[in-house]
């Protein structure tokens, strides 16, 4: 058991008080309890991806977090999501890599169960996904056959046509003024 420590916290942060932490970046630390973010209610941004995490209970009382990347843990349960809608603030949640991640309608439920996100696992969430999801119906096809559809454009493509629809897409994806170069 790996348990995020004040002093690990506040190095990471290179803070003097758990209070003044507003952006906490904890990757790839093989933590399994978080506990300790009961203590820091002012936290915006945090990066917890690549740990050991399981349940999500431990965010409910930071409600000014507004980023939230957990990628490459363990949270299997759709129920964990409950904990995130306490969270006026969040806006941007990154969980693939998760068991979570695999489940059906992954992608509806969490935007129904958080409506505040404007990004889930660094894809805008359009308004019409929004719509779309509070009917039950889906905007596109399955995933498998989108990936399907995109490897035969990409095989259709030249260097030069790549670059260009690389560049559209990063436009698509990517909110204005967020930071890109961030590691989740």
């Amino acid at each position: 058991m790996v348990v995020l420590t004040e002093e690990m916290a506040l190095k990471a942060a290179q803070a003097e008080r758990l209070q003044d932490i507003r952006i906490l970046n904890c990757w790839g630390a093989g933590l399994t309890d978080v506990s300790l973010l009961k203590k820091m209610p002012d936290i915006e941004v945090l990066s917890l991806s690549g740990n050991c995490l399981t349940s999500l209970k431990s965010f409910t009382n930071c409600l000014k977090l507004s980023e939230l990347y957990l990628r490459k843990n363990d949270i299997s349960s759709m129920e964990e999501i409950a904990f995130l809608t306490t969270l006026p603030n969040l806006r941007c949640l990154w969980l693939s890599d998760n068991p979570i991640a695999s489940l059906p309608d992954y992608r509806g439920t969490i935007i129904r169960m958080v409506p505040g996100l404007t990004k889930l696992d660094n894809l805008v969430i359009s308004t019409e996904e929004r719509q779309s999801v509070s009917r039950g119906t889906e905007v596109n096809e399955t995933p498998g056959k989108v990936l399907e559809a995109i490897t035969v454009l990409l095989d259709t493509l030249n260097r030069a046509e790549l670059k260009i629809l690389a560049a559209q897409v990063r436009e698509k994806l990517i909110l204005p003024g967020e930071p890109t170069t961030f590691e989740h």
